[in-house]
């Protein structure tokens, strides 16, 4: 569906990072529609191994969203850029 949704990829509702730059930053935020944003949610595990979920004290930038599993994932960057890496590497 449409991306009409932010996802805090360091979930606020649990505490978040206790640092706004990493909270609201854009290395932790990602557009998603609300079908996706119930399943990461509904599937935590899962969306922890995908770099939809990150732990409260890594670094949001650091870990990879996966995009197509098997074919890429992206690195978001504090400016908003994103790194597009061939292939998934298991992390």
């Amino acid at each position: 569906g449409p991306a009409d949704e932010v996802h805090h990829r360091v979930v606020r509702g649990l505490g978040g990072s206790g640092d706004d730059e990493v909270n609201y930053g854009l290395a932790n935020l990602v557009s998603i529609c609300r079908s996706c944003h119930d399943y990461v949610h509904s599937h935590p595990s899962e969306s922890y191994d995908n770099g939809f979920l990150v732990q409260w004290w890594m670094h949001p930038e650091k870990v990879p969203v996966v995009v197509t599993p098997g074919l890429y994932y992206m690195i978001l960057t504090k400016d908003g850029d994103a790194e597009v890496v061939h292939p998934v590497l298991p992390f």
